[in-house]
């Protein structure tokens, strides 16, 4: 059997191809690009402000490609109205009525150009690209469906009027449906209405959709710092990384960041792609042979890795994360002074350390952020180029941004946004257990929402991205608080992507944290591992958040604790509300309060159902949350006595004092 080669053992017998390759494209790649320029002030004049029948564009909606985002393209026909394309689809919006922007971000009201014209309304089944434009509160996501035969009407799918022009709709059927979702054998178009909008008895929905929707756009932390240093955010026009135009000079950040660009190859078009980067580098290697070596043979090690990570991922669109990673890189040293050498540790993990840190090449005063650092391992090596192709190429309102990485030697790390409030398990159990007054008890409304938000950044994951991505390891400790406890879905070291071909992945062993990972996650025995596995797990972090425990505790007595879904199901089934005495204390007679919390274990109860196809979507738990809670049905048993090794698989889960157990002191 053949041995595998070393990376270092293939460069030496690829290198003299490799430097052959150099001569001759050094030979027939040496035209410029005549849009570019060696003159920063050139760039800087590119980007001032555009205008627009009145409105004033700045980045990333101006028109030039040096001054905008690639995923974001914008045109003016005949200075009429503003047109915000996706290059990734045929959507286009129309910005109508107001358009505010300020040094964080921008709002505007948009509609699907598409409603504006006779022509066709409905598309081919694909999500609309929502990675940058954040849905304005207030809104919310459906499925327009236009279809040749009837379909069976239920709570996830009501009828609608059909969205063309007089006469072009036909003998169609339409449909609504709410959230993203697909349907064989019918045309789809997303559509954003009002929360509690009703579709159904809207008679011309297509002139109501005409008025639009809320979008806001949250400027990034590198384009608020340029801007405050004097400088116009732009875009690399080769690799397409944010950029900072100043008058004399072109910076990575800002305009006293030190980091400059050197325009001349921006010109000469070296260094625009990983072909030429690698090319360069082994031309290179002539007069500094082993260090480029070592160079290229970590670069080698990377792109097997990613290969590795696409496989198991099941997915082709890793490559995307990887383009963009090149946006943010810091070295070590960077990290080291950001955390004033790594002195205000936030937490620590089992691939690494998370520590506190500013950046101040962001603008006046710094912004703070969370470096997470990682162990040198195989494991968290994997788990830095998952983090990578998950969280690195994704953007919702409700999930944690990265806002860079390092790699540089052996250091592995992640530069994240630092949330102040700290991770939602600090906030269900006390962590002095002698003196209550460290511990701050969330109220119902703010459960209410962290419940909400959090099912909002998981469903983004299931449906919002052109690839589909399970979290695999929902927790609270993996819930994130900013300063107002706003909710943010954070650590993605486990995520899986599905491919659209694919209904499900395949996991090699047991994974997930136990009392949250859903019982399909230890045992093929219950079936696959699906979007409905995260459901399953955000129904347990709720009901420990409303019962106000640790997920288990291994020291509790039989006598005086009982399993908490198992509890809260029973009083459920006798009408009686589902909460704890001590939470009954503290809400008093507020029967508002009750109500959000009753429902958000009712909606808990629904998602740990053992069989999974019983759970609901996100989409689903959504509508329930936004929903009354006289309108959520009484779920099924959550653990029928039937399942196979379901005592077992309790004894992992969450315990809770019954109504007579003793009292929590807090």
């Amino acid at each position: 059997m053949q041995s595998l080669q070393t990376p270092t053992q293939s460069l030496l017998l690829l290198l003299p191809s490799l430097l052959s390759l150099t001569l001759f494209l050094s030979t027939t790649t040496s035209q410029d690009d005549p849009t570019l320029s060696t003159d920063p002030f050139y760039y800087y004049n590119q980007c001032a402000p555009s205008t627009c029948n009145g409105l004033n564009l700045t980045y990333p909606f101006s028109f030039h490609r040096f001054c905008r985002l690639p995923n974001v393209q914008s045109s003016c026909p005949n200075n009429q109205y503003l047109l915000l394309h996706c290059p990734t689809n045929d959507d286009s919006f129309r910005v109508i009525g107001n358009f505010t922007s300020d040094s964080t971000r921008a709002s505007f009201t948009v509609a699907n150009q598409a409603l504006f014209s006779c022509g066709r309304v409905s598309g081919p089944s694909y999500n609309s690209d929502a990675r940058v434009f954040v849905l304005s509160s207030g809104f919310t996501e459906g499925t327009h469906f236009k279809c040749n035969n009837r379909l069976e009407l239920g709570a996830s799918l009501q009828p609608a009027s059909c969205l063309g022009c007089p006469g072009h709709d036909g003998s169609s059927f339409c449909y609504y449906a709410p959230g993203f979702v697909t349907r064989l054998g019918c045309e789809v178009f997303h559509l954003r209405t009002p929360v509690g909008f009703n579709v159904s008895a809207e008679r011309d929905l297509r002139a109501y959709l005409k008025k639009g929707f809320g979008y806001w756009y949250p400027k990034p932390l590198d384009c608020q710092g340029c801007e405050a240093s004097g400088g116009r955010c732009g875009s690399h026009p080769l690799s397409a990384a944010f950029v900072c135009f100043c008058t004399s000079s072109v910076h990575r950040f800002n305009c006293s960041d030190g980091m400059t660009e050197d325009l001349q190859t921006w010109v000469t078009g070296r260094g625009s792609g990983p072909s030429k980067l690698l090319i360069e580098v082994v031309s290179a290697s002539v007069a500094i042979f082993l260090p480029v070596l070592a160079l290229v043979a970590t670069l080698i090690i990377i792109r097997r890795r990613k290969r590795k990570l696409e496989s198991e991922c099941e997915s082709g669109t890793s490559s995307e994360a990887f383009a963009g990673i090149s946006q943010t890189r810091y070295s070590y040293s960077q990290l080291k002074k950001f955390t004033y050498n790594f002195s205000t540790k936030l937490g620590e993990g089992a691939f690494g350390s998370v520590y506190k840190g500013i950046v101040h090449a962001h603008g006046p005063g710094g912004v703070h952020v969370a470096i997470k650092l990682l162990k040198a391992s195989k494991q968290s090596e994997k788990q830095f180029m998952t983090e990578v192709a998950t969280v690195g190429r994704v953007h919702h309102n409700n999930l944690v941004r990265m806002l860079g990485y390092c790699v540089d030697g052996m250091k592995r790390a992640l530069v994240y946004e630092y949330m102040e409030m700290g991770s939602l398990d600090r906030y269900i159990r006390r962590t002095n257990k002698e003196d209550c007054s460290d511990f701050e008890h969330l109220s119902p409304k703010q459960m209410y929402n962290i419940a909400l938000e959090t099912a909002r950044g998981i469903w983004y994951l299931h449906q919002g991205c052109r690839s589909r991505i399970l979290h695999c390891d929902i927790k609270p400790h993996n819930v994130l608080l900013d300063s107002n406890f706003s909710a943010k879905v954070a650590d993605f070291g486990l995520a899986r992507m599905i491919d659209k071909d694919h209904s499900h992945v395949s996991l090699t062993g047991a994974q997930g944290t136990p009392g949250y990972a859903a019982p399909e996650m230890w045992s093929q025995a219950y079936g696959p591992v699906t979007e409905k596995s995260d459901v399953y797990s955000y129904g347990m972090l709720v009901l420990e958040m409303v019962g106000g425990r640790k997920n288990y505790n291994q020291a509790a007595s039989a006598s005086s604790q009982e399993y908490f879904p198992e509890w809260a199901f029973n009083r459920i089934e006798r009408g009686e509300v589902p909460l704890l005495r001590e939470v009954i204390t503290r809400l008093g007679d507020d029967k508002e309060d009750m109500k959000l919390v009753e429902k958000i274990c009712k909606v808990g109860l629904c998602c740990i159902q053992t069989v999974h196809s019983n759970r609901p979507t996100m989409g689903r738990v959504i509508q329930m949350q936004e929903g009354d809670v006289e309108g959520i049905e009484i779920p099924p048993h959550p653990f029928p006595q039937t399942a196979k090794g379901a005592g077992n698989y309790r004894s992992n889960s969450l315990a809770h004092p019954s109504s007579s157990g003793p009292m929590d002191p807090c």
